[in-house]
């Protein structure tokens, strides 16, 4: 089962909210329910507000993905990047079998150019619960990992790599500098809409 719904206005900006749930009965005499998925999404950006000839947004996303009665050895494929937090390189391999993200950026759009590249600066905050549960549960029994940092953005309309990020984060846990600070490029796109469209039923993706 998939429900979603979305709405976007010049004077407030845009909401997009989704809910996935799936799970497999078996036939037996038991007629048990496994490899369960819960997954949830909310994504929002607000207006554009004006300084000047500055500009600036906020961005707010967040994602769940919660397992239950899931198989042996099933886990979530971590919580880097579009995963999770952005730039952050774990020390050593997160397993997790259900997450909770939080994500927000807060953009800058400044007047400046540097060879046809238009400059922006970014401030982000990211947060991540996770359980390591055998066959998933609640991701909230533990502390998060988080992620803060600042960054450029450079765009360009006119070359084939058209958005090109360099940030610098600092992470209070779980990184493998002994500092918990990262210097990273990235070409991950900011927030934006999400596509609605008709398709054949499917399972939820749980990774």
């Amino acid at each position: 089962m998939r429900l979603a719904a979305a709405g976007f206005s010049t004077n407030s900006g845009y909401l997009y909210g989704g809910v996935d749930l799936g799970s497999y009965q078996t036939l037996n005499s038991r007629r048990s329910w496994q490899q369960g998925l819960l997954a949830a999404e909310l994504t929002s950006f607000t207006k554009l507000y004006h300084a000047g000839n500055w500009q600036y947004r906020h961005f707010l996303s967040s994602r769940a993905t919660v397992g239950f009665n899931r198989l042996p050895g099933e886990l979530l494929q971590g919580i880097t990047n579009q995963r999770g937090l952005r730039g952050f390189a774990p020390a050593e391999p997160i397993q997790a079998t259900s997450r909770f993200v939080l994500n927000y950026e807060t953009t800058l759009f400044t007047p400046l150019s540097l060879l046809g590249f238009r400059l922006a600066g970014i401030a982000f905050a990211d947060a991540a619960w996770i359980s390591e549960r055998p066959r998933g549960g609640s991701p909230f029994g533990g502390a998060p990992y988080t992620g803060f940092g600042l960054g450029l953005r450079f765009r360009n309309e006119f070359t084939a790599l058209r958005t090109f990020q360099l940030l610098i984060g600092y992470y209070p846990r779980g990184l493998n500098a002994a500092n918990g600070v990262r210097m990273f490029e990235t070409a991950r796109e900011t927030v934006t809409f999400t596509d609605f469209g008709l398709g054949q039923p499917g399972t939820g993706l749980y990774q």
